[in-house]
């Protein structure tokens, strides 16, 4: 159908064509006449177009306004392959290719004759040093002398002076032990002589005499040496095949004719506007800022305090004119504060408590503060339990007095955030 469609706007394309040339013939008095050549048109001023066939006219007349685009045709068939284009010239010779496979090796040639019997070998190594002798007999140690009899022990005499040391005779010999005297009556000890100087050293004995070495022992006999066998003459090196030739490369094929760019189409309406998207929930409620609840705050030059502090757990001053009401829902922690200005007994202490029914009263954790000093005392910051958090009625209660203390305060508050 599309083609049927492109052949009729050719045809009416062409009638158009007919009609403005025959409009311009008849404007210029050319219908009815002979048709003029190309050359005599071109010189009377008509524009003339040439085809391989045939040739059209026209004399220029003035430019009419330009006809609105008509519709893009539908693409025409592909044309078929054109003929291929002679062989070109033989390209450059292509780099060498790689060098081919080793040729396989060759056979093994014959074993050649045997070789001469090569020259007698070194003369192998010394055997090894015969065993030592047996050490010679050690000589027989001459007799000692017989040792001469000890006479009796003298008296001791009185000690002479010390004459000159005389040059240190040769050791003798060592004489047997004599039979051991009875001993003598014990004499007076005479008077401690000077200390003479000591004597030299006696000459070392001399060593006697080393035996001699036995005689050494005969060398062993050295083995003969084996034959060496011939060696075989190496097979020659098989030639290396020859380098295969390169394939010649293809034409490339034509490069195809690039499309016409399409016009651009024209610019869509907007879209309208959509509907507005429904409102998103509410997020949840933020932290709590910090809050005050005030128990006691005293006038200026006023001091309110508690007569006779009791030990057990009990309300401020006794009253419950002091409790107070605070919604904790959103709070995350909390802490007490009191300013002593008279402290009471040593262990006593001050801390919040919560009811929902003014019945029962629970302790708010992190609030307990000792009062047996003066100034600001602070408890920290402690989380607010899930029970509390709640609409909830708030009292402080004392513990530990001596029933004889009388504490006074100032301020006294708590801070929940």
């Amino acid at each position: 159908m599309s083609k049927v469609f492109a052949a009729a706007i050719a045809v009416a394309a062409a009638l158009v064509a007919g009609l403005v040339i025959a409009a311009s013939l008849v404007a210029s008095g050319l219908l009815g006449k002979e048709t003029p050549s190309f050359e005599q048109a071109a010189s009377q001023g008509i524009s003339c177009a040439r085809t391989n066939t045939s040739s059209a006219c026209s004399s220029n007349g003035s430019r009419g306004p330009q006809g609105p685009r008509g519709p893009r045709g539908t693409d025409g068939p592909k044309g078929g392959q054109g003929a291929t284009g002679e062989k070109g010239e033989t390209g450059p010779r292509g780099p060498q290719g790689l060098p081919g496979p080793s040729g396989a090796t060759g056979a093994t040639g014959a074993d050649g004759p045997d070789g001469a019997t090569g020259a007698t070998g070194a003369s192998g190594t010394n055997g090894t040093d015969g065993a030592t002798g047996a050490t010679g007999a050690t000589g027989a140690t001459g007799t000692n002398g017989a040792d001469g009899a000890q006479g009796p022990q003298g008296d001791t005499g009185a000690t002479g002076a010390q004459g000159p040391q005389g040059i240190q005779g040769l050791t003798g010999p060592q004489g047997a032990t004599g039979a051991t005297g009875a001993t003598g009556a014990n004499g007076t000890n005479g008077a401690d002589g000077a200390q003479g100087p000591q004597g030299d050293t006696g000459a070392t004995g001399a060593t006697g005499l080393q035996g001699p070495a036995g005689p050494q022992g005969p060398p062993g006999l050295q083995g003969t040496p084996g034959a060496s066998g011939a060696q075989g003459v190496a097979g020659p090196q098989g030639v290396a095949g020859p380098q295969g030739p390169k394939g010649d490369q293809g034409d490339p094929g034509p490069q195809g004719d690039a499309g016409a760019t399409g016009a651009q189409g024209a610019t869509g309406t907007p879209g309208a506007t959509g509907s507005q998207g429904t409102t998103g929930s509410q997020g949840s409620t933020g932290p709590m800022g910090p809050a005050m609840v005030t128990f006691v705050a005293p006038p200026a030059m006023a001091l309110t305090g508690w007569i006779n502090q009791p030990a057990a757990t009990t309300e401020l001053y006794g009253f419950t004119r002091n409790r107070a009401k605070f919604t904790l829902s959103n709070a995350s922690d909390a802490r007490f504060f009191v300013n002593v200005a008279i402290a009471g007994a040593g262990s006593s202490t001050l801390r919040v408590q919560y009811s929902l029914d003014q019945t029962t009263w629970t302790d708010l954790p992190g609030t307990s503060v000792a009062t047996n000093t003066t100034g600001l005392k602070v408890s920290t910051f402690t989380t607010v339990p899930a029970a509390a958090k709640a609409d909830v009625f708030l009292r402080v209660v004392g513990q530990n007095g001596d029933g004889s203390a009388d504490p006074a305060y100032g301020t006294m508050a708590l801070e929940a955030r």
